[in-house]
């Protein structure tokens, strides 16, 4: 029995399985940062600007709308 680690210590295509992982986390983060932004809404509105208010349906809508 060696001690390096296990069967897998260097896999030859570790780039390939980088990025795959990488592409796969990215595809996941957006569309749970979708679902949030549609999702959103506030019912007292907040005291100062928040980065949130760039995106979310509610103030899209709000600064679309004339007065």
């Amino acid at each position: 029995m060696e001690a390096h680690g296990g069967w897998w210590t260097r896999p030859s295509n570790w780039k390939s399985n980088t990025a795959i992982a990488f592409a796969g986390i990215l595809a996941v983060t957006y569309g749970a940062f979708n679902v949030s932004r549609e999702k959103e809404w506030r019912h007292i509105d907040p005291v100062r600007p928040i980065p949130s208010m760039k995106w979310t349906k509610q103030y899209r809508e709000a600064e679309s709308k004339p007065e």
